[in-house]
This record gives C-alpha cells, sequence and structure tokens, in this order.
C-alpha cells in the first residue's frame, strides 16, 4: 500500500478538523496549525476525534523555523485513548525533531514512551518543510516515510510491526517548545483515512477446547492447558477465564 503523493508539497486537507485543547496557543487558519504561544517554555497540544487505526493511512506537513532539540518538537499522535496528549495515554505518536532531529515512530502506554523505530539523523533541518506519511496494516505493520523538496521520490524512514493498542479514539498534535521558539512551528496538509477498531466476536459453546492438560509435571517442569481454537474465526480471550467444577 503506497499512500505517499507524487507532489506532497501541493498537497492541501479538504477535512475540517473540530480542534480542542490549547487553542488560543495556535494560529489555525483552515487546514494550516502555526503555534502562537506566548514567549515562554511551555507545551501546547491539539486534538480532536479520530477511530482510524486498520490499513491506516496519516499524511501531513511539518516546517521548523529552527533547529529542533529536546526542548523543540513535534508529537504528531496518530492514535490515542486520551484527548488529553498532555496527560497520559495509549497509543501511537511521530516525533518530529528532538535530540536527533529526525522522525521516530513511539508508543505510549500511560507515562511510558518507547521508541519502536527511527530514521535517520538530521532529516529535521530548519526552514525546510518535510512531508510525512505514515501506514498501518491490519497486522500492526507499520511504514513511515517522509519527502524534502529536494527528494525525488518520497524515502521509507522506518518499519516495524506492533499492535499493542488496536483502538484509536483521538489525534492531533503536542508541541514542546522554549520561551524563544514559541511561534516556529508549522504543520499543515493533515489527512487520515482508513478503517476503525473491530471487536472481536465471542466464542460460542464448542469454539473453544482444552485439548490437552498437564498438572503434575517433572521435577522444574510446568503445568498447563492447552487451548484449541475449533473453529474459523479469530477471539480475544481478554474476557475468558479457566476454571473447574469447584470455582
Amino acid at each position: 500500500m503506497r499512500i505517499f503523493l507524487l507532489f506532497p508539497f501541493l498537497f492541501a486537507a479538504t477535512l475540517c478538523h473540530a480542534w480542542s485543547g490549547d487553542v488560543s496557543k495556535f494560529h489555525i487558519d483552515g487546514d494550516t496549525l502555526r503555534l502562537n504561544a506566548p514567549p515562554e517554555t511551555s507545551d501546547a497540544y491539539l486534538s480532536d476525534t479520530s477511530t482510524v487505526i486498520y490499513n491506516a493511512a496519516w499524511h501531513c506537513n511539518f516546517k521548523f523555523e529552527f533547529a529542533a532539540s529536546s526542548s523543540n518538537y513535534v508529537k504528531w499522535n496518530l492514535v490515542s485513548d486520551n484527548s488529553d496528549l498532555k496527560g497520559n495515554l495509549n497509543g501511537y505518536f511521530i516525533r518530529v525533531g528532538y535530540t536527533d532531529k529526525n522522525i521516530a515512530l513511539c508508543r505510549q502506554s500511560g507515562a511510558s514512551v518507547s521508541v519502536l523505530a527511527q530514521g535517520e539523523k538530521s532529516r529535521i533541518t530548519e526552514n525546510t518543510p518535510i512531508y510525512i506519511a505514515v501506514e498501518c496494516s491490519e497486522n500492526g505493520k507499520w511504514n513511515v516515510y517522509s519527502c524534502l523538496k529536494s527528494d525525488a521520490d518520497t524515502i521509507l524512514e522506518c518499519s516495524v510491526t506492533d499492535k499493542t493498542f488496536e483502538r484509536a479514539m483521538y489525534g492531533g498534535f503536542y508541541v514542546k517548545y522554549t520561551s524563544t521558539r514559541s511561534q516556529g512551528y508549522k504543520m499543515w496538509g493533515l489527512m487520515r483515512n482508513g478503517g476503525t477498531y473491530k471487536e472481536s466476536p465471542k466464542p460460542k459453546r464448542g469454539d473453544i477446547v482444552i485439548n490437552e492438560i498437564l498438572s503434575y509435571p517433572y521435577p522444574d517442569g510446568y503445568d498447563f492447558v492447552e487451548l484449541y481454537n475449533n473453529s474459523d474465526s479469530t477471539f480475544n480471550l481478554a474476557d475468558l477465564a479457566l476454571g473447574n467444577g469447584k470455582t
């Protein structure tokens, strides 16, 4: 699935976004967002409803009017279960800039952030627009692409498979900035498309059977119960439990 455009910097979004969050810290002009915050070291975010997650594609353009750093960067939240992008959440985001001035795909679990994959260093440069495109297959295969005006085509920044989170509710942007960089961020052309979270069917009697039991293992061994899917469906077993005649 190739999702990028031949001329990404001519790309303009046609979707309307109902932004919430630190709206007063941004200048919003159609599909273009510019940080317009007071000159103080702080952060700001904008979020809106987004349920895109399966066979999905995201597109956006970015421009920094300065050198990115660990104190000046953007988190482009693709998937979040919380509209407050400053708080704890479960989901995925693209980190644009940061210490290595690159593009990184990250997973956030509560307050913990893990870098899943990242592209080449120094890809984010001062006053140079960059187009970023992300795709996620139904199997959780993530591909992240980017394109500069000087590039003949988009390049694959990084790729990874991760299906830790499958439910999307919100998306948006989180910006970390210092007092001298409170008006130097621009994002435009945001587009999303794809499917939403699909609830797994509930198994019926006989769909899931106990295939084997080992209750008295040898010393240093393990007891176990082996389950067998006796159907043609895929089930999420998170809501099922094992029991016996007494419990």
